[in-house]
C-alpha cells in the first residue's frame, strides 16, 4: 500500500488540532501520486505518533499546495458518531448505514480552512446522500484549477450534498447554484415543470428556491433519488461553510430539459457536476439536455464520473453534438485505496 496511514485513528489529540482520518491524492491515469505529496502525509500520520502538534500544522498546511484533500477528525470535544444502523437499499439489498455521523471536514487545496458537509441517511438522502470519491475528486481539482470558476456563476447539476458546488464557491466563483431533484410524491401534476428562475419572485425558505414541482421518476430509479431532506442538507451546508451570500439551492428535474418548450430563465459560463451518469438510474439523454440548456454559448462544463458504472463510455458521445468534448482519466487514492475517475470536459459552441 502506498500510504499506511490510519494508525493515527484513536490516538490522543495534538494541541487541539483536528487530525487527519483519510488523505485523497488525485493524480493522472497510470501515475502514482507525487512522492513528495505521500511524504507529507506520512509525515502527518508520524507527527501525530509523536504528538507533534507543531509539525503537524506545518505538515498540513503544506498539503494545501498540493492535489489532496486531507480528511479531517472531528473537533476535540465533539459528540461522537452514533451507531451504525441498517437501512434497506433495495428490495432484498441491506446496508450499513454510516453515515448522518456529523459533518465530514475536507481541507483543501489553497483553501486555508477545510468545508464542513453534512450527510443525510439514504433512506432521507437517496444516491445523494453521502459524498463519493468524484466529488472529491471534482473538488480537489476545481481548487487546483480555481480559474476554471473564479468570477464566474456556475451552476452545480445533480449536488447531492454539494461538495462541488461548495468547493467551487471557496475556489472564486461569484455565484454557484447547486441543484438537485425531489421525488417525494413519484407522481408528476399535470402540466407542471420545475423550471429555473432568478430567486426574484419566487418564494423561498432560507436559500432553498421553492420553484413549480416536478415528481415524476427519472429512468427506472425514482425511488433511489432524495425527497425535502437531501435540499435541507444542501441549504445546511452552504450555511456552515458561511457562502449564503454567494451560493443558492434549486429543484431540477432533468427530464424538464427533454420538452421542445423548456427555456430556462438564465444559462451559466459553467456547469459542473459528479457522478452523473449511471444507466441503470439516471437517463444519458435528460443529463445531456440538462447541459445543453443551461451552458451557454461559450461555456464549459465539467463532469466528473466514476469510470466504469453504466453510461459513462457514451458521454462525450452523448455531448459531442453541444462543442469540443475532452476527456482526462484521474486516479484518486486514498487511505483505503483508490478509485478511477475521468474528467469530461464540454466547451460549447453555438
Amino acid at each position: 500500500m502506498w500510504l499506511a496511514l490510519l494508525l493515527c485513528l484513536g490516538l490522543p489529540s495534538s494541541g487541539g488540532l483536528r487530525l487527519p482520518v483519510n488523505f485523497w491524492l488525485l493524480s493522472r491515469s497510470g501515475e502514482a501520486p507525487p512522492p513528495h505529496d505521500v511524504q507529507l502525509c506520512n509525515r502527518c500520520c508520524q507527527n501525530i505518533d509523536d504528538g507533534d502538534a507543531a509539525a503537524l500544522a506545518a505538515n498540513l498546511a503544506a498539503l494545501e499546495s498540493c492535489a489532496v484533500a486531507v480528511e479531517l477528525g472531528p473537533e476535540e470535544g465533539g459528540a461522537p458518531p452514533p451507531p451504525p444502523r441498517v437501512v434497506e437499499l433495495r428490495p432484498g439489498e441491506l446496508a450499513e448505514q454510516l453515515c448522518a455521523r456529523g459533518p465530514r471536514a475536507f481541507q483543501l487545496p489553497r483553501r486555508g480552512h477545510p468545508l464542513e458537509i453534512g450527510e443525510a441517511p439514504f433512506d432521507e438522502g437517496g444516491l445523494g446522500h453521502s459524498v463519493w470519491d468524484a466529488s472529491i475528486g471534482l473538488a480537489v481539482w476545481l481548487t487546483r484549477h480555481a480559474e476554471a470558476v473564479r468570477g464566474a456563476r456556475v451552476l452545480e447539476l445533480g449536488s447531492g450534498v454539494g461538495l462541488g458546488g461548495v468547493a467551487a464557491a471557496a475556489a472564486g466563483a461569484a455565484r454557484v447554484t447547486l441543484s438537485e431533484v425531489t421525488l417525494s410524491e413519484m407522481t408528476r401534476s399535470e402540466g407542471t415543470r420545475s423550471e429555473m428562475t432568478r430567486s426574484e419572485g419566487t418564494r423561498s425558505e432560507g436559500t432553498v428556491t421553492k420553484e413549480a414541482r416536478s415528481e415524476g421518476p427519472l429512468g427506472e430509479g425514482g425511488a433511489d433519488f432524495g425527497g425535502e431532506r437531501l435540499l435541507r442538507e444542501l441549504e445546511a451546508n452552504v450555511r456552515r461553510n458561511g457562502l449564503e451570500a454567494v451560493a443558492r439551492v434549486v429543484e431540477l428535474n432533468w427530464e424538464d430539459c427533454l420538452s421542445p418548450e423548456y427555456e430556462p430563465e438564465c444559462t451559466y459560463p459553467v456547469v459542473i457536476g459528479s457522478d452523473l451518469v449511471h444507466d441503470e438510474v439516471y437517463s444519458l439523454r435528460s443529463l445531456a439536455a440538462a447541459v445543453s440548456a443551461f451552458t451557454e454559448v461559450g461555456g464549459t462544463a465539467y463532469l466528473m464520473s466514476t469510470r466504469g458504472r453504466p453510461g459513462v463510455e457514451r458521454l462525450p458521445l452523448a455531448l459531442s453534438s453541444l462543442g469540443e468534448v475532452e476527456e482526462e482519466e484521474m486516479t484518486l487514492f486514498n487511505s483505503y485505496g483508490k478509485a478511477e475517475l475521468v474528467l469530461t470536459t464540454l466547451r460549447r459552441r453555438a
